[in-house]
């Protein structure tokens, strides 16, 4: 509860990035380690890049599921 009651003091001295930043900085690490994808340079690109990834993931494993 004390490091939740001391967010402004961090935040202020920079130790907490702003959310848009932690945000685009998480989806496009996660697009790099799991599914190979490339840095971005925006907030939307990096949500555009990571749910594509997904999207063609779900459609590749239902195809070869619905091979088998």
């Amino acid at each position: 509860i004390v490091f939740t009651l001391c967010f402004p003091i961090v935040f202020f001295i920079g130790l907490l990035p702003q959310v848009n930043t932690f945000v685009m900085y998480l989806c496009e690490q996660l697009d790099i380690h799991i599914f190979g994808g490339n840095a971005t340079t925006s907030l939307l690109a990096a949500l555009y890049s990571f749910i594509c990834s997904i999207v063609a993931v779900a459609l590749l494993y239902g195809l070869c599921y619905g091979a088998l």
